[in-house]
């Protein structure tokens, strides 16, 4: 039988098992990979990924993603970046880093991706709250999903409301 941690919040668990069935599902290979599909996100600086197909809806998707990020509390924040990262692979992308040396890319795993994002996620973070307080003030209407996700400040979310968020958001850039 297993114990269970008394300070351990009754969502953290089921959000652990959660996360870890997300990343025994995922894509992770060591194969080389020579054609990129539609919604993999290939690392790097530069033109050449920016205008890349998946590169801009993954841009689009943590811009979406970047108000909920900076306002759930802080044990929420890698549930977010989770979600996204699962939204992109649900859709049959991958998180790509190109091999010079063999001229191919190779899938960099869900840890990394999921600090690439929570980096992304991060950035520009003093323009991103400065623009939420106004538009908090300016009586900006929330979104029903951001209403959903961000209703409840007090209590820690599961992962599976990030995830389906993300889907939600991606289903809309796919349908753009």
């Amino acid at each position: 039988m297993d114990s269970i941690d008394p300070s351990m919040d009754l969502h953290e668990e089921e959000d652990e098992d959660f996360l870890q069935l997300i990343t025994d599902l995922s894509s992770n290979t060591n194969e080389p990979i020579t054609a990129l599909a539609r919604f993999d996100v290939v690392n790097g600086r530069g033109q050449g990924t920016m205008q890349l197909s998946g590169n801009k809806i993954y841009r689009e998707l943590v811009r979406m993603n970047k108000h909920v990020y900076a306002e759930c509390h802080a044990y929420d924040k890698r549930k977010v970046s989770k979600g996204i990262v699962d939204a992109i692979r649900e859709f049959g992308g991958r998180f790509l880093e190109y091999n010079k040396q063999s001229r191919t890319y190779f899938d960099i795993g869900d840890k990394k991706a999921l600090d690439k994002t929570s980096q992304a996620l991060r950035e520009k973070r003093t323009t991103n709250r400065l623009q939420i307080y106004t538009d908090l003030a300016a009586g900006r209407p929330q979104t029903e999903l951001e209403a959903e996700l961000l209703g409840s400040f007090n209590a820690p979310l599961p992962g599976v409301m990030y995830f389906e968020y993300s889907i939600r958001m991606l289903q809309s850039l796919n349908s753009a």
